[in-house]
């Protein structure tokens, strides 16, 4: 709960930037150098995300599951912010359900 909250206050607190690199409309993250800034600022993150869960060694299924939900959070993440489609206690449970299910799943293998 505590690492979801953070995340949500990092999309929150930086919503102004976030919103012009991942806009559908001309955004920034178009223009193939911001893109390639984007993309290792995300490996980032899911290194981070996947050592918390699994320590030195994740599986490439982790970490693709990382991936996909990274691109699920930007989703939701413009629904609250942009759109104004949801709220950020619906977001925030959305995702920390999706997580735990996606993380789950794979426990199960």
């Amino acid at each position: 709960a505590r690492n979801m909250k953070r995340f949500l206050d990092a999309f929150e607190d930086n919503q102004e930037i976030l919103s012009m690199l991942l806009g559908s409309e001309g955004g920034l993250g178009r223009d193939p150098e911001v893109a390639r800034i984007m993309g290792r600022a995300r490996d980032g993150i899911v290194a981070r995300m996947a050592y918390n869960h699994a320590g030195e060694d994740p599986s490439p299924e982790l970490l693709l599951a990382l991936r996909v939900f990274q691109g699920a959070a930007d989703a939701a993440a413009t629904e609250w912010l942009r759109r104004g489609r949801a709220s950020r206690d619906e977001v925030e449970r959305l995702l920390t359900r999706t997580l735990l299910a996606m993380v789950g799943e794979l426990s199960k293998r």
